[in-house]
Formats: structure tokens, C-alpha cells, sequence
């Protein structure tokens, strides 16, 4: 799977295609992540873009950038759930 930007874009916020296999988290739902070690609940997007990384709920990691998350999701066989961990605000929906 490719994901297409322009280089006006912030690459780093890019919202995945979502099919069967790749999902993203919803706002209000509860879930651990490696932010302070606990379990959080997913916000809504913030105005920041700049900083924070993709983070896949299903296998527990975080990619520092867009290329390391595409090679991860490129297996449509595996289902992904994603989220964005902003630097400021922690979990957020993508």
C-alpha cells in the first residue's frame, strides 16, 4: 500500500487508508500504549501536527516516520488498529 502526499503536506499526519485489515482507533476508546506506562484513552486530533508518531495498537509499536509505518502495514494478510501518540496531548485519533 502506497500512501500519496503532496510536499506541501505534513507528512508526519497523514490518515492511513482505512479497509478490513487496517483500522484506526476511535475517540473515547481505552487502550495501552507506551505513553507514562498506563492505559489511556484516545482523544480527538489536535491542532499539532508537527509532532508525535504513528503508533499500531494491534502489535504494540511505534514508527518514527511515515516510511516505517507503510513497510509495516504493507501486509494486507495482518489486521493493523492505528494511532497517532501526539507529542503534547499523548493518544489521539489519526
Amino acid at each position: 500500500m502506497t500512501i500519496e502526499y503532496s510536499p506541501k503536506q505534513d507528512k508526519s499526519k497523514i490518515q492511513p487508508e482505512v479497509s478490513p485489515r487496517l483500522q484506526v482507533v476511535h475517540v473515547g476508546e481505552i487502550i495501552n500504549a507506551p505513553v507514562h506506562g498506563k492505559r489511556h484513552t484516545v482523544m480527538p486530533a489536535c491542532a499539532n501536527k508537527n509532532g508525535g508518531y504513528w503508533y499500531c495498537v494491534t502489535h504494540q509499536c511505534g514508527f518514527d516516520n511515515q516510511f516505517m509505518k507503510d513497510v509495516h502495514i504493507h501486509n494486507e494478510t495482518v489486521e493493523h488498529k492505528m494511532a497517532w501518540i501526539c507529542t503534547e496531548h499523548g493518544l489521539e485519533k489519526p
